[in-house]
């Protein structure tokens, strides 16, 4: 059943109906129709508006009708007086119009709340049914979980000496490779990032991600209150912690060399792994990928005396084909770009002071995680630039070209490689 109409137009239909009855029904006629057509209007204004239009039509059809049977006797008092002697249902019929207007209306409107109470309850059953649904939907999940927990202990336990046996190499880059890998299975991580911090904590280098970019390759530490946050207290955070949105689930610092040297951020996960639990293992991971990060870091230090021709920046060879076979799998395995520029270049210097020239002209003039090389018989010079996309790396070539805008090299070619794994000269 359609809900009530309102009042004013449901009248306003009532009176168009009256008006009508009586434009084309003579009053003698009208007033002799049994049952009276007045009974039609009041039934339709009670039905689709209740008993307020019901009782309205119920008057004014009652006025109507006493008006209609003093016309007919010619507007004369003795014959209405004589009239109604001979027909007293006169007396009777405009009770009935009130009385039917009344309580086919006030029927009508304790219908319509019996309706709106029943459509209400359902409403509330639905929302029930719904959050059971979610609630069993949960248990279902939590069941699972548990059972994967009791029926995995010795594979866990496995699984727990193996990534600390993967997190114990010398390599830092293979140490942050491997813990986003970590994070994927233990854990799930549907949305995750590893950032380095630079030494002067001013910025942080995206170095791993898995899903989409949430936040930009390289961030202002001092701009962001989250950022700050996580410098203070140094310890994993979860979102309930932030003030500012949106903010991730976990924030994982790992500290080496007495110093928070990177962040693991995790945006999205299985709800089921959003826990305590969780939140105990990130900062076991975090300590093992600390303790193993102080051993690489010390290892690399020492490492670097032959890694770099001498007092220079600059990589030999095959230690900068290391570091491009690492990027290269992180792009393949992540999806971590990487521009590697290579610069055909003429000398006007002995090439033994190539290395020493570009340490002069490059420190502080590309960032702190770029790659230099010298391939001395190609006179080659290459450049490996770790999250630089295609997009932008027209922009950073043609800043690099413009320093070597002297007499001492010149620049005969250049090439330019996104995501590929250029031919370097390498020996051992």
């Amino acid at each position: 059943m359609p809900n009530l109409k309102n009042r004013y137009s449901a009248t306003l239909e009532v009176l168009i109906g009256l008006a009508l009855m009586i434009a084309f029904i003579p009053a003698g006629i009208l007033i002799e129709i049994n049952p009276q057509p007045f009974f039609i209007v009041i039934l339709y204004g009670a039905l689709v508006s209740g008993a307020w239009v019901g009782v309205l039509a119920g008057v004014v059809s009652s006025l109507l009708f006493i008006g209609l049977s003093f016309y007919a006797t010619g507007f004369s008092v003795g014959v209405f007086k004589e009239f109604l002697m001979v027909k007293p249902e006169l007396f009777i019929i405009p009770v009935l119009f009130l009385l039917l207007g009344y309580l086919v209306g006030e029927i009508r409107v304790q219908w319509q709340r019996r309706l709106e109470r029943l459509e209400e309850q359902t409403r509330v059953a639905e929302l029930e049914t719904e959050e059971k649904t979610a609630r069993l939907r949960e248990a279902e999940e939590t069941i699972l979980e548990l059972q994967g927990r009791i029926l995995g202990q010795t594979a866990t336990m496995s699984r727990l000496y193996q990534i600390a046996q993967s997190l114990n190499v010398l390599s830092t880059e293979k140490i942050l490779t491997e813990l986003m890998g970590v994070l994927e299975d233990l854990l799930a991580v549907q949305q995750a990032s590893i950032y380095r911090i630079e030494e002067n904590r001013r910025f942080a280098r995206l170095v791993l991600r898995k899903g989409d970019l949430v936040w930009q390759n390289s961030i202002s530490l001092e701009r962001s209150d989250i950022w700050q946050k996580i410098f203070r207290e140094g310890k994993v955070l979860t979102f309930v912690d932030f003030e500012e949105r949106p903010a991730p689930i976990y924030a994982v610092p790992i500290h080496s060399s007495l110093r928070i040297y990177a962040v693991i951020v995790i945006h999205r996960l299985p709800k089921i792994k959003v826990n305590p639990d969780s939140k105990k293992l990130l900062s076991v991971l975090a300590d093992w990928a600390g303790s193993s990060l102080d051993r690489a870091n010390a290892y690399e230090q020492a490492n670097l005396i032959i890694a770099r021709f001498p007092r220079t920046i600059v990589l030999r060879p095959n230690f900068f084909h290391d570091q491009l076979t690492l990027e290269h799998e992180r792009f393949q395995r992540f999806g971590i770009p990487y521009t590697v520029l290579q610069l055909s270049v003429k000398l006007n210097l002995q090439a033994n002071e190539v290395p020493a020239y570009l340490t002069q002209l490059l420190t502080g003039r590309i960032r702190t995680w770029d790659l230099v090389t010298w391939e001395e018989e190609e006179k080659r010079i290459s450049f490996l630039m770790p999250g630089l996309d295609k997009d932008c790396s027209p922009l950073v070539q043609m800043r690099i070209i413009k320093l070597f805008d002297s007499s001492s090299i010149m620049i005969l070619s250049s090439k330019t490689l996104t995501n590929e794994f250029p031919i370097l000269t390498v020996r051992s």
